[in-house]
């Protein structure tokens, strides 16, 4: 038997090791809501490196046809066209005024019908706001391979120490943990927390909302999308859609 020796100096000589053995740690990036024009602006930035991403699309049956066609172009790229709700309510919030059997009836089923008859069949889902409970994982989990929640991201813990983004493969419940100008994360931070993914061979969950350098809460700049992508990339991480996971 012929063993190795590879030095582990550095992030860049464990990510070879760890590459020579077999593993692949990775990152999976999520968009939220019905920014439709500024994620497929992404698009050549999204093939500049490879990278695949899941867009979770709300309010779909309202969307115009150049939209819809520009999600068929995406999905034809390779990304995954991923289901938010039918009008992005809370469904913690409805479930307890409501029903849980109304929620699936009125925000679940005719948005999956609907983007069903135009092309799409979504395996996954977000809850908007994140706000969620185990009943309602549990029901939604019949209908979606993954749904994925948000991970509290407070401005005195690090990105790096939240174990519930880092995931090795895992069905059902997954939580990201968001990028956007609201969270206050810097772009250092979230390269510590994609290199903390190389260091535990896992997979990253990061989202984001409407890419765009406006000064808007939920809005990630271009340069920071661009920036961590081109970290992902040459971390050696794999881009993973969440129905890969």
């Amino acid at each position: 038997m012929i063993s190795f020796n590879l030095p582990e100096i550095g992030l860049g000589s464990r990510l070879l090791t760890r590459l020579f053995l077999g593993a692949r740690p990775g990152v999976a990036i999520s968009f939220d809501d019905a920014y439709v024009n500024e994620w497929y602006s992404l698009r050549g930035l999204f093939s500049r490196y490879g990278a695949k991403a899941t867009f979770f699309v709300s309010n779909f049956d309202l969307l115009p046809e150049e939209s819809i066609e520009r999600l068929r172009i995406l999905q034809d790229d390779g990304h995954e066209i991923a289901f938010h709700g039918l009008r992005h309510v809370s469904a913690g919030k409805f479930v307890s005024e409501n029903s849980l059997d109304k929620y699936l009836e009125s925000e679940i089923f005719p948005g999956i019908d609907t983007m069903k008859q135009s092309g799409f069949s979504p395996l996954t889902f977000s809850y908007p706001y994140g706000v969620r409970a185990p009943h309602i994982d549990e029901a939604l989990l019949k209908y979606f391979k993954h749904i994925r929640g948000v991970a509290c991201t407070q401005k005195s813990k690090k990105l790096s120490g939240l174990s519930q983004i880092y995931y090795k493969r895992k069905k059902g419940l997954v939580f990201a943990a968001g990028v956007d100008n609201v969270y206050g994360k810097s772009l250092e931070e979230i390269k510590d927390a994609m290199k903390m993914a190389v260091v535990r061979e896992k997979t990253i969950l990061l989202y984001a909302h409407k890419t765009s350098d406006e000064a808007c809460d939920y809005c990630t700049p271009v340069s920071r999308m661009e920036a961590l992508i081109e970290y992902a990339s040459n971390a050696g991480l794999k881009f993973f859609r969440i129905k890969d996971l």
